[in-house]
């Protein structure tokens, strides 16, 4: 029986059968079949081997060659180890589940480092989403901070603006009003000298200030003018020449230093304006080295996307690939389970065939022993009879014998009588 696996190939059933028990813990499905296989060749093999030497004794028995030999056997010996289409073939079955089982191991480590990598990877891709969001807030922040520094820039500069323009129209309020002080203390002065008077103002050649209309009317009447009142009149004009020449150097002083100041103003608000000019310039300075930074960290973030876009769709088809292997490995073993259930069926089935078989075979044998002792029996009465027969032809022989040896002891006594009598 190990022979006969080992020839067929199931070197897995052969070595169960010899005995090992690691063997048959190799095979985790289809022993069953597998052994009861063994089991009823074993069985047929010794049935065969028991039956031939029966026949053997048989036919070489002592006797005077009238002994019936005994009918070959039901069942010939190639009918006995048949072995079904659906077991000779287990080894292979166990290799290739044992190959696949090794091929889903493999599948599932690399699934798993797969995994890991993915994982890995979504954790870098987190990172750097989360540094890109680091970063675009910095760069938010640093933008904000900068509009804030160039509006509070621009508000200064129009702070310094309004403030040099409000000191401007100060300045221009305090000319004016100075200047309107002295119209009217000139004409003030005028009035008091009762004379119509031409006056020409020191800084501006156009303007001309003349006495109130009434008194250069009642001045202007063609009357006697006394020499005393013209005298009078000439020492009030040079009196009035006079304050009027040191009003204007007072004037002219007022307006010196009214310029200097509003010069003064003007440097200060230019150099204000200059500071502000170069903290804007900064301002600006630092803005683009930002502006540069974000569009270098965009630059990256691109990059980091187009990265991680390309691992994304590679890791997508890496699953898609797995997926794929999968659902054929899901495939594989359903059909192998499929295939396994219809194994196991048709290993059932003949089985069943076997056990049916068996138990016919059971049956013609108890019926072939039965028969032989039938035979045997009949033998033995046939033989009975026949020493019967021959005791009796033996005894008829020996009577018959007897009856001859009589008649002929007869039939010379009488002859014996009548020789006698011929002769007497």
């Amino acid at each position: 029986a190990v022979d006969f696996l080992r020839r067929n190939g199931n070197y897995a059933d052969a070595e169960r059968a010899q005995g090992y028990p690691n063997a048959a813990e190799s095979v985790p499905t289809g022993a069953n079949a597998s052994s009861s296989l063994i089991d009823n060749v074993i069985q047929r093999l010794l049935l065969e081997q028991l039956q031939g030497q029966g026949q053997a004794q048989r036919t070489s028995g002592s006797g005077n060659g009238n002994v019936v030999p005994m009918p070959p056997p039901t069942a010939p010996v190639a009918s006995a180890v048949t072995v079904p289409a659906a077991t000779i073939d287990d080894a292979t079955l166990q290799a290739q589940k044992a190959q696949h089982a090794a091929g889903l191991t493999h599948l599932a480590q690399t699934l798993q480092q797969e995994q890991l990598k993915a994982a890995e990877m979504k954790t870098q891709i987190e990172y750097q989403k989360l540094e890109q969001e680091r970063l675009a807030f910095s760069l938010q922040r640093e933008k904000l901070e900068a509009q804030q520094r160039m509006r509070e820039l621009k508000d200064s500069e129009e702070s310094a603006t309004r403030e040099r323009e409000r000191e401007q129209e100060k300045a221009r309020e305090r000319e004016a009003n100075r200047q309107r002080e002295l119209e009217m203390e000139r004409r003030e002065k005028l009035a008091t000298a009762a004379i119509p008077v031409h006056v020409t103002h020191p800084t501006t050649a156009s303007q001309s200030a003349t006495v109130p209309q009434p008194v250069t009317a009642a001045v202007s009447a063609p009357t006697p003018v006394p020499a005393q009142a013209v005298l009078n009149a000439v020492g009030r004009l040079d009196d009035v020449t006079s304050s009027h020449v040191f009003d204007d150097k007072e004037e002219e002083m007022q307006k010196e230093a009214a310029a200097e100041e509003l010069k003064q103003s003007d440097d200060r608000a230019a150099r204000k304006l200059e500071v502000l000019q170069a903290q804007r310039r900064s301002e600006q300075a630092a803005a683009l080295q930002a502006q540069a930074e974000k569009e270098a960290a965009m630059t990256t973030a691109v990059a980091a996307e187009a990265a991680i876009r390309e691992q994304r769709e590679r890791l997508a088809a890496q699953e898609r690939e797995l997926e794929r292997q999968r659902r054929e490995a899901d495939e594989w073993e359903v059909k192998q389970q499929q295939r396994e259930a219809e194994r196991s069926a048709a290993a059932a089935k003949t089985q069943e065939e076997e056990r049916l078989k068996e138990e016919k075979e059971r049956e013609l044998e108890e019926q072939r022993l039965a028969d032989e002792q039938d035979r045997a029996q009949q033998e033995a009465q046939q033989e009975a009879e026949r020493v019967q027969r021959e005791i009796k032809e033996k005894e008829e022989n020996e009577r018959k014998e007897a009856e001859i040896r009589e008649l002929a002891e007869q039939r010379r006594l009488q002859e014996e009588q009548e020789q006698k009598e011929r002769e007497e």
